[in-house]
């Protein structure tokens, strides 16, 4: 299944941001910048509610690579503001 146009943006970031590998996942995120974790925020947060209804879209069926992807760049953007919140915690 094709991406809708409107999510065809995010895939450049599968390969920084979308290693299947939780550790690996996990050091990008250790490693990375704010500002590195804050433009991903950016870009994925206002397009969850897309991914989410194209990943429903799949029903039943297994997802393809491309949704895939989409999971996985969520939940490391989900953990990239968790990280920027433990960041900004131990600052104060």
């Amino acid at each position: 299944m094709a991406l809708p146009d409107q999510l065809i943006p995010l895939t450049p970031l599968f390969d920084k941001w979308c290693d299947p590998n939780l550790a690996h996942r996990s050091e990008t995120l250790a490693s990375a910048s704010n500002d590195d974790l804050r433009n991903l925020a950016a870009q994925v947060l206002p397009q969850v509610e897309a991914i989410e209804l194209h990943l429903a879209s799949f029903g039943e069926h297994p997802l393809d690579d491309a949704a895939q992807g989409l999971l996985l760049l969520v939940e490391t953007t989900l953990d990239a503001v968790h990280e920027l919140e433990l960041r900004r915690l131990s600052e104060a």
